[in-house]
């Protein structure tokens, strides 16, 4: 009758337990319900309705000397068959508990009936043990009868396959022999409960048997040796059940919003488990208010909690494929998305299904207040702290080498941070990292790459997945300096800065770039003029109108020149607003040509060997990191051809009358190529120059090149020249630019003798085209002219310039530097 309260009292059991359990519900669908159950929680990990409002804990069932003691008594072996260990060593603990005096019993425990069959044969062939196999092939009166024997004493135990673990009450049943653990965490309670009753008498403490293993339930490990399961079991039920009670009090603060698109079934907010992956940026604050449009989409779900500072979205798109004309078939396919601002930290974490950059900075302008960044790779180092026994999975090195034909460099297998040594501090920098470690006693992955993303190799239900998010914070803002203590160390890390520590001479491309080869399409309106790829421009860093607060950057192919700027506050931008529009097309997906390099920026080189990758500065390496030994330097005798060393050319012939006509470093130079019997010899001296002497050789599969640079000394006699060394040195990485590959090379030699044939010393323009255009490899060398340095005069000072110019050069695929001296 209306107004008065009915109790309905069931028990459920058997396979379709949650289908029957839910239509009972259904079927009571405006009554008050209380409901009972031994674990708050479901195995399948799906929401069981209702709030907690009494809690009988397994400690209290302890103190009540209603649940007892229990023990695991791990079986160490040697012996190849661990089920006959586990046999032999079972009969042994019956065998002793019996002699005690105790009325004990034996459950053997597997989770296959084929498994089952072959340890009633092991047990019979090796023990004395009486046990019977009961599952559910059989009939319920086997069953039955079985049992009663059980009881009766006619028999030592049973062999289940997953059967009696709930509902059964035999107290005397104290002996488990698991040759397969239970993973659940409900099943593994269950299945302990049914051994720790203590309503019988001439019984002793449960004993549990199993090898041990690194089975990890409810984030402990029961089966490792030494567990004392007394603590762990009262403990374990009690953090778990606390964290249920956690994650349903969290969920009650979000409360749902209306949208405009109808959905058959509520959406269960307790079953929403995002996969653990974020984007953090740095922010003001949150706007809960504002909302996601997406083209396509249409929010299905929708709920703010203002006491947690987070919102959730469920999208759901509904579009043809695009291989087929019609509507005849349609995807439907759901997306998830979440916020969440960290007021203690001022940093802002979202996890989105897409994962475009683009995507994330349209969904950071929508919810972030005030002013927003990015988290720098020093900063999102730090989620690793605390991390103990760390072990690398997936390490990746950012190139800092100039013109390396290797930009990104992937080292992946078990323990893949041994194979990081101090040397590749030299020329590599962190790029990004997946790894496993032990975190407060439990085991956790973590991960993090450029642009501020990490993740975990985990699915977390929201509350949980917030209190990653808050821990990842805490970690982020904290002072301390992460250090793991592996080779992973070795790997510098950018800091971001706002401006450019050292001149910038040269710049290449994203490794992204080089992966997903894009074109550039110049269009007028919506009409495309040209579509070439973005790989075939030439990048070159416009020296004379950079600074260290903003360079200037020129990209050309042919006619077409795009003129760039960059700093650290506003990244790319037109030096001018160009006359064509220009997009990037990637994998069938345009963007502005601004957004694509803000997105995956140039990686610019600095003077000292510095560098800037995705917008964060890589200081120089420590000058110890590199030694050029002294008898490397090749000894010329400057006096036979009367040269003064100091002076690197003249600039009129009077210059040279008035030093009482001593020929200078060039000229010298100049007659020692032309007697070397080189099939091309160009002199290239003057501003913009390739180098200032250019030789080539023709072998039978391919050309040799050597670039010439020139620096005549600072002082009459050989010495300790580090400026003069400095300089050449950079002219040397700067010229690597032109070297990249033959098209490349061909067009900056064309383009520096078209007005100038007379740069040809030997050969010709022709001679040199038809060269390059026979489908033979060229191999550059890079040779430095330094009189001022001599093997007598080599500091430590000079080997760090030296080792470092050829470092970057063999790091590059060149041959190794040639340095001449005196």
């Amino acid at each position: 009758m209306h107004g008065h309260f009915a109790p309905v009292l069931g028990g459920l059991f058997g396979r379709n337990l949650q289908f029957t359990w839910t239509n009972v519900v259904k079927a009571f669908g405006d009554a008050r319900k209380i409901y009972f159950t031994a674990t708050p929680f479901r195995r399948d990990k799906k929401e069981i309705k209702g709030k907690l409002i009494y809690i009988y804990s397994i400690s209290k069932a302890y103190e009540d000397k209603i649940f007892g003691d229990i023990g695991y008594y791990p079986v160490i072996t040697d012996n190849p068959n661990i089920d006959l260990a586990i046999a032999l060593e079972t009969e042994k603990v019956f065998l002793n508990d019996k002699k005690a005096g105790f009325k004990h019993f034996i459950m053997v425990r597997t989770e296959r009936k084929d498994h089952a069959e072959s340890l009633v044969e092991l047990y019979e062939k090796n023990t004395a043990l009486r046990l019977k196999k009961i599952d559910s092939t059989l009939s319920y009166r086997t069953i039955k009868r079985t049992i009663k024997k059980l009881r009766d004493g006619e028999l030592d135990g049973i062999i289940c396959v997953d059967m009696l673990g709930e509902g059964f009450d035999f107290p005397n049943l104290k002996i488990a022999a698991i040759h397969s653990p239970k993973k659940s965490l409900a099943n593994t309670l269950q299945f302990i409960g049914r051994f720790a009753r203590t309503n019988a008498e001439n019984i002793g403490e449960a004993k549990f048997l199993a090898i041990p293993s690194d089975i990890e339930i409810g984030k402990k490990r029961l089966y490792e040796e030494g567990a004392i399961w007394n603590d762990i079991i009262k403990n374990l039920s009690k953090e778990v059940i606390e964290e249920e009670d956690e994650i349903k009090t969290v969920l009650d603060t979000f409360e749902k919003e209306e949208t405009d698109f109808y959905i058959k079934e509520d959406i269960s907010f307790y079953n929403l488990n995002p996969y653990c992956h974020v984007k953090v940026y740095k922010a003001d604050g949150i706007n809960l208010d504002e909302t996601i449009e997406i083209a396509g989409h249409k929010i299905i779900y929708h709920a703010i909690s203002k006491e947690h500072n987070a919102i959730v979205f469920i999208t759901k798109e509904t579009e043809k494929p695009k291989w087929i004309l019609t509507n005849e078939l349609i995807n439907i396919q759901h997306y998830f998305f979440l916020i969440y601002y960290d007021i203690d930290s001022g940093l802002l974490f979202i996890n989105s299904s897409i994962k475009t950059i683009r995507f994330y900075d349209e969904l950071v302008e929508i919810f972030a207040e005030g002013e927003y960044n990015r988290i720098s790779k020093y900063q999102i180092n730090k989620v690793l702290l605390d991390i103990t026994a760390p072990e690398f999975f997936n390490i990746g090195m950012q190139n800092r080498s100039a013109n390396s034909g290797e930009s990104y460099r992937i080292i992946a297998g078990p323990n893949a941070e041994n194979t990081i040594r101090k040397s590749h501090s030299k020329n590599y920098a962190n790029g990004h990292v997946f790894m496993k470690g032990t975190s407060e006693g439990s085991n956790v992955t973590i991960g993090y790459s450029s642009g501020s993303k990490v993740w975990s190799n985990a699915y977390e239900k929201i509350p949980n997945f917030i209190n990653w998010c808050k821990t990842l914070a805490s970690k982020i803002i904290s002072e301390r300096d992460e250090k793991t203590n592996t080779g992973f160390d070795n790997l510098p890390i950018g800091k971001v800065v706002d401006s450019f520590q050292l001149p910038a001479h040269s710049a290449t491309w994203h490794q992204d770039t080089f992966g997903e080869t894009p074109f550039l399409l110049k269009l007028q309106e919506d009409d495309i003029l040209s579509t070439n790829q973005l790989l075939d421009f030439a990048i070159e860093i416009r020296t004379e109108l950079s600074s260290l607060v903003q360079l200037a950057i020129d990209l050309i192919l042919d006619d077409t020149i795009i003129q760039l700027k960059y700093d650290f506050q506003n990244h790319f931008q037109f030096r001018e607003i160009p006359e064509f529009n220009f997009v990037i097309e990637t994998n069938g997906h345009n963007d502005d040509l601004l957004d694509y390099f803000n997105d995956t920026p140039l990686q610019i080189y600095l003077d000292d060997f510095a560098t800037i990758a995705n917008h964060e500065f890589f200081a120089p390496a420590n000058e110890g990191d590199y030694q050029y030994l002294a008898d490397k330097i090749l000894s010329y005798d400057w006096n036979i051809n009367n040269t003064d060393i100091t002076k690197e050319f003249y600039k009129t012939a009077q210059e040279k009358i008035d030093n009482g006509n001593k020929n200078s470093i060039h000229e010298t130079l100049h007659i020692k190529l032309s007697s070397e019997n080189y099939d091309i010899l160009i002199y290239d001296h003057g501003t913009g120059e390739v180098a200032d002497y250019i030789t080539l050789k023709e072998f039978a599969d391919k050309f040799e090149i050597n670039l010439y640079h020139v620096k005549g000394s600072s002082g009459n006699n050989p010495g300790d020249r580090v400026t003069d060394v400095y300089e050449v040195c950079m002219q040397v990485i700067k010229s690597q630019a032109w070297t990249t590959n033959k098209h490349t090379f061909k067009s900056k030699i064309l383009n520096r003798t078209k007005e100038h044939p007379e740069k040809y010393i030997v050969g010709n323009k022709d001679i040199f085209t038809d060269f390059m255009n026979e489908g033979k490899r060229l191999v550059f060398s890079f040779t430095i002219i330094q009189p001022g340095i001599s093997q007598a005069t080599f500091s430590p000072k000079l080997s760090h310039i030296l080792a470092a110019t050829d470092d970057s050069l063999v790091n590059s695929g060149y041959e190794s530097l040639i340095a001449i001296g005196s």
